[in-house]
């Protein structure tokens, strides 16, 4: 018998859990298709083309990944309720969730191993919240990104955290980060304020041990139009590098503060390139 433990689900309603176990015995595939690219002998599930009030994961396993997509681009979004994940693992597959409208939100709590997390042409009727997530990356992309009520990314440890294309109605949030490469903003549109705050002037709640310390990423900003500003409190805290291209694309009132920054880059179709580095005892602006 076949070891591949991809389970895919095309066509469905109704309101799902994680309840794997179960499913897993009344839904085997053996089919993963040409374009699925998971480990056979590691468990993924995925969605297809499908109508839900609620999905939830919790305490679900699953290294090959989850996957809510359509089978093709003709095809109407998926549209979905709200989504919750928490306390999960999908180290290798990562999360992805591509052509969905969520009448209302997506929350992720706690998920300890979340491989690559994509959102692609995902439209949200509420914020987008992240709290307590460790992941190779968060990349929001696509022109059919429509997040309604803004982005909330709390205590969460990550390579890279992107945004490419598509627009964001509310403010992004990020507080107490551990970005360890790359922050990206890259032609997205937001309509509320953006801030990136390491050191909170009111804590968190310590709910639990918070096990790392905060790190400042690199930070590339490259025609996008911050509609209420974009705000950096570095903490006192080094940032490798800040990379900003001064195109007409981008808008909105730039803020630096608290931050010991090595690099400073700045380009442009006026500005010729001006790149700082080695500058002594750091540089604060």
């Amino acid at each position: 018998s076949s070891r591949r433990r991809h389970t895919r689900f095309r066509g469905v309603t109704g309101v799902q859990t994680c309840a794997l176990p179960i499913f897993w015995f009344l839904f085997p595939s053996h089919d993963t298709g040409p374009n699925v690219n998971h480990h056979e002998t590691q468990p993924a599930i995925e969605f297809q083309n499908f109508t839900f009030d609620h999905l939830s994961f919790e305490k679900c396993n699953l290294p090959s990944g989850i996957y809510l997509n359509r089978t093709n681009e003709k095809q109407e979004p998926n549209i979905l309720s709200s989504l919750k994940i928490s306390k999960g693992s999908f180290k290798n597959g990562g999360i992805t969730i591509e052509s969905v409208k969520f009448k209302h939100g997506i929350q992720l709590d706690h998920v300890t191993e979340g491989g690559q997390i994509i959102l692609r042409n995902v439209e949200t009727g509420d914020e987008c919240g992240f709290r307590y997530v460790t992941a190779d990356q968060i990349h929001f992309s696509g022109e059919g990104i429509n997040i309604n009520g803004g982005i909330s990314l709390k205590r969460s440890s990550l390579k890279d955290l992107r945004f490419t294309k598509g627009k964001v109605y509310g403010d992004i949030s990020i507080t107490e980060p551990r970005i360890r490469n790359l922050l990206s903003f890259n032609g997205i549109s937001i309509t509320g304020k953006t801030n990136l705050i390491t050191k909170p002037k009111h804590p968190l709640p310590d709910e639990e041990e918070y096990k790392f310390a905060t790190v400042i990423p690199s930070v590339l900003i490259n025609s996008t139009d911050f509609n209420e500003g974009f705000s950096f409190d570095g903490g006192e805290k080094t940032s490798k590098k800040v990379a900003i291209d001064f195109s007409p694309l981008l808008k909105g009132r730039l803020v630096f503060s608290n931050l010991n920054l090595e690099k400073l880059q700045l380009t442009g179709p006026i500005l010729k390139t001006i790149s700082i580095s080695g500058i002594s005892d750091l540089m604060k602006f």
